[in-house]
């Protein structure tokens, strides 16, 4: 069953899938050429959520809260980190990974080069949306 999907530059894999091993608990690496498992790497309970960017994958946990980076050459987890809440979506642009938190509508940041994460942040009653990394919002509804 495909949880989440992602694509990474040819240079390093073409496709990496994120699947539910046995158990739940991890992500396999796929080659599109031949559709054959060429990796598993254990993530934790649920993965969910996948983005990629700048050699890494961030992949999200529901059931243990955390988010893990994944360093794309070596095929193995480099970091974790825990957010507030469950990790529902994911984005990832140069020096930043953004979390959307469990449903409360908060989001937290990473900022890729110094490992740190941010405290949630209310964006307000604002529709936002996330693209390469890069966040961005205005009102709900209409302005004057």
């Amino acid at each position: 069953m495909v949880v989440a999907s992602g694509i990474a530059p040819p240079s390093i894999f073409s496709t990496f899938d994120m699947l539910s091993t046995s158990g739940g608990m991890g992500t396999v690496v796929i080659d599109p050429a031949t559709d054959s498992v060429i990796g598993d790497i254990p993530v934790g309970g649920r993965p969910g959520p996948i983005a990629i960017e700048d050699g890494a994958a961030w992949v999200g946990n529901g059931a243990d809260r955390t988010v893990v980076r994944i360093d794309l050459r070596s095929r193995s987890v480099v970091k974790s980190f825990g957010p507030s809440q469950a990790p529902v979506s994911l984005t990832a642009g140069p020096d930043v990974a953004w979390i959307g938190n469990g449903f409360d509508g908060t989001l937290s940041r990473i900022l890729t080069g110094y490992d740190q994460l941010s405290a949630p942040l209310f964006p307000g009653l604002r529709r936002w949306v996330a693209r390469g990394g890069h966040l961005g919002w205005g009102p709900v509804g209409r302005t004057r």
